[in-house]
This record gives C-alpha cells, sequence and structure tokens, in this order.
C-alpha cells in the first residue's frame, strides 16, 4: 500500500459523480467473495470511487465523526495526524488513500494477500478506476445518506430515513457491505446512498 498522503492534484483527478461507472452485482458478488474469504467484512466494504470537491493545494479531504453524522471536508494537510479512511487503485496499481481520518481506527490492516487478489479481480472486471476500499460503518439494517455541506466545503453523511428521496429526487448507491447469505451465498447490503436531483444536482443540506 502507497502510504503517501495524496496530491491534491491527483485527488481532483478522481471521478465525479455524475462519471460513476456501472456496477452489477455479479461483479459485487466477485469483490464480496475477496472481502469474505480475508475475513475483512465486518470491518470494510466496496465504495463507488468518487468525489465532490476541487482541493486546493496543500488540502486533502478528512473525515471527522460528529454527534449523530460523519462529516468529510477539506482540511489542511497534516501529515503527522492524518490515517487513510478511503482507498483506490492509483496509476501505478498501488492502493492509496484518497480520504483520511485524524481518529484512531480499530479497523485491521490491509494485508497485502487481500489488496493484490482485490487488485487483480478489479483490473480483470474492468473496475479499477471504479471501486474503492471504504470502512464499513453501517450496522444492522440501516444505511446511510450523503449530502453536499451548504458551503461546497465536503459532505455529510447520516443514517437514513424514510422521506429521505422525494419526488424530484434520485440516489446513487455508492457503499455496499457484505455478509454470508443462503447455502453458502453472499448476501450483499447497499450501505450507501449520494442524494441527487433528477436534474443531476447533488443535493446540498438545508439548514
Amino acid at each position: 500500500m502507497d502510504e503517501t498522503i495524496l496530491d491534491f492534484e491527483r485527488f481532483n483527478h478522481l471521478p465525479l459523480l455524475d462519471d460513476h461507472g456501472c456496477v452489477v452485482l455479479k461483479d459485487l458478488e466477485a469483490i464480496g467473495t475477496i472481502f469474505m474469504r480475508h475475513g475483512l467484512q465486518d470491518h470494510y466494504a466496496a465504495g463507488r470511487l468518487h468525489r465532490h470537491t476541487v482541493l486546493q493545494e496543500g488540502s486533502v479531504m478528512v473525515h471527522r465523526p460528529m454527534s449523530g453524522y460523519d462529516e468529510c471536508t477539506a482540511s489542511s494537510r497534516d501529515e503527522t495526524s492524518l490515517r487513510p479512511h478511503s482507498l483506490y487503485l492509483n496509476h501505478e496499481g498501488i492502493f492509496q488513500a484518497y480520504e483520511y481520518e485524524i481518529t484512531t481506527s480499530s479497523r485491521p490492516a490491509l494485508e497485502p494477500g487481500f489488496l493484490n487478489e482485490l487488485k487483480a479481480t478489479l483490473i480483470s472486471l474492468g473496475l479499477a478506476s471504479t471501486i474503492s476500499i471504504v470502512p464499513n460503518h453501517a450496522r444492522g439494517e440501516h444505511d446511510e445518506v450523503e449530502r453536499l455541506l451548504p458551503d461546497g466545503r465536503g459532505m455529510r453523511t447520516e443514517k437514513s430515513s424514510d422521506g429521505d428521496t422525494g419526488p424530484e429526487e434520485e440516489y446513487v448507491e455508492t457503499t455496499w457491505s457484505f455478509e454470508e447469505g443462503e447455502a453458502g451465498g453472499i448476501r450483499i447490503k447497499p450501505r450507501k446512498r449520494c442524494l441527487k436531483f433528477i436534474s443531476g444536482v447533488h443535493q446540498v443540506i438545508r439548514d
């Protein structure tokens, strides 16, 4: 794994949500098999690689747990306190963090065996620039919804509710977790979605 802090220019070349590729069920099953074979399904999930923000020089995206939700905002690049949060397969074919956190994580380290197997599978499926590795924060049956912050500096993720999607809105699934299904199969659970208006504009939190 590349432990170098991602440069802002490289971050700005990550795909926007509107550029997301197609992810089908059989591909998620193949990916989920790897997570489960390595015993990581309770700690990590598969994410849809995307960004919402244009970073300026000297900044990175940092997750901060708040009361009842998570905020990911552009923050100063302080290499002494940043820890990997979400990882993607970079142009050198090495997994590297593109979003960070400053809290200590209890998630297990990602071993080379898992990373190499996932890399080979993503390349074979044509998903090397589509799928990322993200924490599996969701527990139980609830999932999460992501909206942009009103000042455009980042996004907020919180527990979803039945009234999240209105008649002029749609959502894009951005995180999937995995668990054992029937007859030894894999159950794929959409865990996070980004809300958008049907016009294509990402939904913004209303303060």
